[in-house]
């Protein structure tokens, strides 16, 4: 999946969001827990809960699709959406677009006004994140 809806606070009760929630939930993390458990069980700890939302499951090459998902998932789920940023102890939301980074001299990649207009209503920042991905690596699903 490349493009995510993530919130965190340092005193968001997560368990309590997610148990009433239909989303397609990625991952949800704790305060205090291992921040990377597996190699470093006893390493730095988190400082805040939150959840990661699958809002696109297309490829880091598909940024046209994950924009149409996202777009998608912010008008049929706005109220869900301002039902999380308003939940208690949640301090940041934001939805993160995971793209290829290409082997450019400049790389600009842009958000339509439709997109911008829709996460701002529903108060949430836009996020880009590039990944050095090969460009014969077939999108995911």
């Amino acid at each position: 999946m490349a493009a995510v809806l993530r919130a965190f606070g340092p005193d968001f009760d997560v368990d309590a969001f997610v148990a009433n929630s239909g989303w397609n939930i990625a991952k949800v993390f704790r305060r205090g827990e291992a921040v990377l458990p597996q190699a470093q069980p006893d390493g730095r700890k988190r400082v805040g809960s939150g959840v990661n939302i699958v809002v696109s499951e297309a490829g880091f090459h598909d940024f046209a699709e994950q924009i149409q998902d996202a777009i998608k998932f912010l008008t049929d789920g706005a109220a869900e959406v301002r039902r999380l940023v308003d939940f208690p102890g949640v301090t940041s939301v934001a939805l993160d677009f995971g793209i290829a980074w290409r082997d450019v001299a400049a790389q600009s990649d842009e958000f339509p006004a439709e997109l911008v207009r829709l996460a701002g209503a529903c108060g949430i920042a836009l996020e880009l994140s590039h990944y050095p991905v090969s460009d014969s690596e077939p999108p995911t699903r």
